[in-house]
């Protein structure tokens, strides 16, 4: 709910800045997933082989700025899998972290907010040091 009402009102530049810092690791998690998922019986070898050239056309499509960030999609997250369902259909939706969706956008968040004070605090430490 939080995420739904901050990309209802802050502008769509936030979001991508959210995105870009965040779309790596939501990549490897599923990634690691997928293998996760194979190796225990859970998917396919097959499948797995499905999802993870799935993401990564998604990967290369981020990375050339071609990916279409949709913020009726709420998150990171959900752009993603979206996207991957959309590309190889029902091996996708085998693929579930068993965390909340919640959980999920609340460790982005921390996340991007930890990235934000870091910089937030390098830039004041290049203030003081020029007086």
């Amino acid at each position: 709910m939080l995420i739904r009402c901050l990309m209802k009102h802050l502008p769509l530049i936030l979001f991508l800045h959210f995105v870009d810092a965040n779309c790596t690791n939501v990549l490897s998690t599923l990634i690691h997933i997928g293998e996760s998922f194979a190796m225990q019986g859970l998917i396919t070898a097959g499948d797995k082989d499905i999802i993870l050239e799935g993401l990564d056309q998604i990967e290369k499509l981020i990375q050339d700025g071609k990916f279409e960030w949709r913020t009726d999609r709420e998150d990171v997250h959900m752009n993603i899998e979206a996207a991957l369902i959309e590309k190889v259909g029902e091996p996708a939706k085998k693929l579930h972290t068993a965390r909340s969706r919640n959980d999920q956008i609340v460790t982005d968040l921390r996340l991007w907010c930890r990235d934000a004070i870091d910089k937030i605090l390098f830039r004041i430490k290049q203030f003081q040091v020029c007086f």
